[in-house]
């Protein structure tokens, strides 16, 4: 079974910095960042604040990440 950590918060809150360290200190894991995931959909792309459907459309894409990692 797999363990999913979500960090979630401001611009700034050191989101990032906490999931790298969480990377480095667990064995057989992945940094996953909702931008970088938010940008792969270019065309037509909205901020996701201000789309349901482009949020979901992420988180989509997250969901599916997560599942083919070993």
């Amino acid at each position: 079974m797999q363990t999913v950590y979500i960090l979630s918060g401001p611009a700034g809150a050191g989101k990032s910095t906490t999931s790298k360290a969480l990377v480095r200190a667990l064995k057989n894991s992945a940094y996953i960042s909702g931008d970088y995931v938010s940008y792969m959909h270019v065309s037509g792309r909205q901020k996701p604040w201000e789309s349901k459907g482009e949020l979901s459309l992420i988180w989509n894409n997250i969901l599916s990440l997560t599942q083919t990692f070993p």
